[in-house]
């Protein structure tokens, strides 16, 4: 893909090529001014300070928590982002219950994840573990919160008996996907898409930016584990994402598509 119109300067151009990002943009209202809402939607990658606690008892702040203090707000409902076991369904689920946003910030996740209303997190296995459940159980609103072990184990194993097939995961995925793009679209929400390679080809966004270089960093030298930090990256890690959603949110109206794959 080539880049026509950006317009805002050789450094961020060179960046934007160099770094091979595939952007996509829809036109939106303009943003301004350093305090906005943004709201961070996604997998367990968005954690931050308040979502968990390593190991390492002085891990790096990460992409969110940058984010958060230069744009002057502070969002710690671990119920959408920060979670590890996100369904692209409960992405969905709240933000089309967000209100008056400036800006949201996907981290897309994977088809293989069912999504649980009542639960803090997904789950993506026939079976789960005490430690899990526990783990499960610290929503605000649980359904499950009078089952045993036994009893949750039962019907996830009755779900992939009688109610899961993977082409059914993948068609609930995808749907919640185009949903999310569509969703964007109609009520002109200015959105960065951090995607992943269980996107398939075929499919286009409509809305916003869309990148595919940062969950990369997942499996690089920058990952240092979740022992040793509250998003598993490290602090150059943490940095050169922060850094990297910053251009796009000062340039976001400055992007756009030039039609070229």
């Amino acid at each position: 893909m080539t880049y026509a119109g950006c317009g805002y300067g050789e450094m961020v151009s060179h960046w934007v090529s160099s770094s091979k990002l595939r952007v996509r943009i829809l036109s939106a209202r303009s943003i301004k001014g350093n305090k906005m809402n943004i709201k961070f939607l996604g997998s367990s990658m968005t954690n931050h300070k308040d979502s968990r606690t390593p190991k390492d008892t002085n891990p790096p702040n990460t992409f969110v928590d940058i984010i958060q203090e230069k744009y002057s707000y502070n969002d710690n409902n671990n119920t959408y982002h920060g979670i590890g076991g996100c369904s692209e369904e409960r992405i969905l689920f709240f933000l089309k219950k967000m209100k008056n946003l400036d800006m949201v910030i996907i981290f897309h996740t994977s088809p293989s994840l069912l999504f649980v209303p009542g639960f803090v997190r997904d789950v993506y296995r026939s079976k789960i573990d005490k430690d899990e459940l526990d783990y499960l159980k610290k929503s605000n609103q649980v359904l499950a919160e009078d089952l045993t072990i036994d009893e949750v184990n039962d019907l996830l194993i009755d779900n992939k008996k009688y109610f899961h097939h993977q082409d059914l995961q993948m068609n609930r995925f995808l749907g919640a996907l185009i949903q999310i793009d569509q969703y964007c679209t109609a009520k002109q929400i200015p959105v960065i898409h951090f995607i992943h390679n269980r996107i398939p080809t075929w499919f286009k966004f409509t809305s916003g930016i869309v990148d595919t270089e940062v969950y990369k960093m997942d499996k690089s030298q920058y990952y240092i584990g979740y022992q040793n930090s509250y998003n598993a990256i490290n602090e150059e890690g943490n940095k050169i994402i922060a850094e990297k959603i910053i251009e796009y949110i000062e340039n976001y109206d400055n992007l756009k598509i030039d039609g070229k794959e």
